[in-house]
């Protein structure tokens, strides 16, 4: 488990270094996210809270590269009388967007490679006849890879995006503001 936190920790200043060489708050955006869970995994979790920052600095009139850094929370899903683990997400990579008119400016799809740093509490559960069985934590490290579509329109940028990490695979949604909107 130390050694999770050691990547965290790592993860966290090659973020902030990335966004200190980038230079100018002009293409930070701000951004609300929801996660929501697809195939085994939504069994079992619930809808995804949280939030993001992200750089996008354009290479050419459609094309722009980005880093971005968030924080995702799921709640488990109760089966019977079982409640299921709650999980906090931290993805932290990069990635690509091509715009289909011009740069920073409307429709774009794109493609986002994350690391992602996971736990998970796992609730105890009170059997009968045998006592309290489980209950604990488990942190876990996981690539994904993120294709997803957008809108940006001046200061405000949506997105969706089909993450795929592991058995951990769901639709993220964001809603987000532009810090200086075009520039």
């Amino acid at each position: 488990m130390k050694q999770n936190n050691v990547y965290k920790k790592g993860a966290l200043l090659i973020l902030i270094a990335c966004f200190a060489v980038t230079g100018a708050f002009a293409q930070f955006s701000i951004g609300a996210n929801l996660g929501l869970p697809m195939g085994t995994f939504g069994d079992f979790q619930g809808i995804g809270f949280g939030g993001s920052l992200r750089y996008d600095k354009a290479i050419n009139d459609n094309l722009s590269w980005g880093v971005t850094g968030g924080f995702l929370s799921f709640g488990g899903k109760s089966i019977g009388t079982f409640s299921g683990a709650s999980m906090t997400m931290i993805p932290v990579g990069g990635g690509i967007k091509y715009y289909f008119t011009e740069s920073n400016n409307g429709m774009y799809g794109g493609l986002d490679l994350t690391m992602n740093f996971i736990s998970q509490t796992i609730p105890s559960v009170v059997i009968p006849g045998f006592g309290t069985v489980g209950g604990g934590s488990v942190s876990t490290s996981e690539f994904g890879i993120g294709p997803g579509i957008g809108y940006r329109a001046g200061s405000f940028d949506v997105s969706a995006r089909y993450n795929i990490i592991s058995n951990f695979s769901f639709v993220g949604l964001r809603v987000a503001y532009v810090l200086g909107g075009n520039n």
